[in-house]
């Protein structure tokens, strides 16, 4: 956190963004660091982006409605990381790609 606090001051005053990127062993895991991440940092609250896949890391696209609408919005959150309120991603394998 130290570090990425530095790069978050430093990318800031040249009008850009730093990312703190997290990744999980599991989703369990995830949620807690993610919580960790917002309870203990309070620059990070409602700013931290947790991205699930199911435990093999695969995410099955044919699922309901809202699942689908979900995975969209979560894509293109991180796809669009620049330009949204989020300052951190904790992923599930999903962005080891």
């Amino acid at each position: 956190m130290i570090e990425w606090r530095k790069s978050h001051l430093e990318y800031e005053r040249n009008n850009k963004k730093a990312v703190l990127f997290v990744m999980a062993d599991d989703t369990k895991n995830c949620d807690e660091v993610a919580e960790y991440l917002e309870t203990m940092y309070p620059e990070l609250r409602d700013k931290v982006l947790v991205i699930h896949t199911k435990n093999n890391g695969d995410i099955n696209e044919s699922d309901s409605k809202q699942t689908q609408d979900e995975l969209k919005r979560l894509r293109d959150a991180a796809n669009n990381i620049d330009h949204n309120q989020y300052l951190a991603v904790v992923s599930v394998l999903m962005l080891r790609e």
